[in-house]
């Protein structure tokens, strides 16, 4: 499943979104409800979610964001899209339509749960340093079944206005920008809980890239995945067309190839016309008994690799890097967040620190020996080496350079030259993960 997490900032905005074009509520289905422990304090519990409740929730965020003397963040949409080939699997029967509500509404309430958990807090005292879980929300979640070229696309929203209350009874608001980090954890753990639900219902997955967490289901090829998918293309080849392959020019290919969402659209006929498709294209889903998730030890294996690939990149590493890694290698073997949480708490390989911003990390055990070790072994050669002049040390560079038909940058000719001319037995020489240390 893909995440995004974007902040609703303008009032007009969310009037157009919400109200005027009735985005959530035209399209809400009668398992489309408000949740959360705030839904009892505005008598919204387990009620449909309608958009005259929008209009009242948006002011009072807007009231509340303004008696903080902050710029308006009236809610948060935290969408998920399920991959395509589970969209694809709705039109095969009404029976795996059923499964794939039953699994992405499990997925979607265990989400609401966990972001209301974990993930809520507000900011308080002078400048705001004084952090508040609160583990309260109000969240509206609304299924949509197509995209805006009437293909079968399902996501979920799941709307969070701007509110939660603290421990002494105050309406606040979240700390919304914490949200927006969290998009790539959020996507990993709704990944491998969609993943384990269908495989427990016997529905066969494939993975292909278990450092994304990409998979389909069995049965439904990459090129029914693509035919169904014509929203995508259309948003790659205005990206092409722009000429540039980043985060801002996709956005703006996808804003310039919007159409107007079809609220009329025939959802009957859309998954009639995808079966007859599928029925040409002699697709057969065979659907097994429960497909069971892994012994721990496979687990536990799984976790130990992505950990030995952390420490090969990376002196230090968030505990949501770990999370995000170990939950799309272990989609096949349903590794699940309470599983990774385990293994992290028990690993003896890892410990957890503070770096020098105040974030709370990990650091391989292993890497810190190995750089106590170093910093032991330079201390040893300190004054003790053979160097060259700075003269002859720029000669030898030239001359090397010149060879190789190279060109270094600045700080690659600092580093060589420093180590030419230090006085030590051995120098050291820093520099950026994932950047070329070689000179020539």
């Amino acid at each position: 499943m893909i995440c995004t997490v974007t902040p609703i900032s303008n009032s007009k905005q969310v009037e157009n979104y919400y109200t005027r074009d009735d985005y959530y509520s035209r399209d809400a289905k009668p398992n489309d409800f408000w949740q959360g422990k705030l839904a009892d304090k505005f008598d919204l519990n387990q009620k449909s979610v309608q958009k005259n409740h929008f209009a009242a929730l948006i002011q009072l965020a807007d009231e509340r964001a303004k008696d903080e003397n902050k710029k308006p963040t009236l809610g948060v949409d935290i969408t998920f899209s399920c991959p395509k080939s589970v969209s694809i699997l709705q039109a095969v029967s009404p029976e795996y339509r059923k499964i794939v509500n039953r699994c992405l509404a499990e997925t979607t309430d265990e989400l609401i749960a966990l972001i209301e958990q974990k993930f809520i807090r507000t900011r308080r005292g002078h400048e705001g340093k004084i952090l508040e879980y609160t583990q309260n929300i109000l969240a509206a979640s609304v299924n949509h079944e197509v995209n805006r070229n009437d293909e079968l696309d399902r996501h979920t929203h799941i709307f969070i206005p701007n509110l939660t209350q603290t421990k002494d009874g105050k309406l606040l608001t979240i700390d919304i920008k914490f949200l927006m980090q969290q998009q790539k954890l959020f996507g990993a753990i709704a990944r491998s809980k969609l993943a384990s639900k269908l495989q427990r219902e016997g529905i066969k997955l494939e993975f292909d890239n278990p450092n994304k967490g990409v998979y389909r289901v069995k049965g439904i090829s990459r090129e029914l995945e693509e035919h169904f998918s014509q929203r995508t293309a259309d948003i790659i080849r205005s990206q092409k067309f722009l000429g540039n392959n980043n985060a801002a020019t996709a956005q703006l290919a996808t804003m310039l190839t919007r159409k107007a969402k079809n609220h009329k659209v025939d959802l009957d006929k859309v998954f009639a016309d995808t079966f007859d498709f599928l029925k040409k294209s002699d697709v057969e889903i065979h659907r097994q008994n429960k497909i069971f998730p892994a012994d721990t030890k496979i687990k536990k294996q799984i976790f130990s690799d992505v950990l030995a690939e952390l420490e090969l990149k990376n002196f230090s590493f968030s505990r949501s890097d770990i999370i995000q890694k170990v939950l799309n290698a272990g989609l096949n073997a349903q590794i699940q967040l309470n599983d990774v949480q385990k293994f992290i708490n028990q690993s003896k390989r890892i410990r957890r620190t503070t770096d020098k911003n105040g974030n709370k990390v990990f650091i391989s055990v292993a890497n810190e020996k190995c750089e106590q070790d170093l910093l032991k072994l330079l201390q040893l050669g300190n004054g003790n080496g053979k160097f060259i002049d700075s003269k002859t040390a720029d000669r030898l560079l030239e001359k090397i350079v010149a060879e190789k038909n190279y060109t270094p940058n600045q700080e690659q000719v600092t580093a060589v030259l420093t180590s030419l001319t230090s006085k030590n037995s051995y120098v050291a020489t820093q520099g950026l993960a994932r950047v070329d240390k070689k000179i020539a």
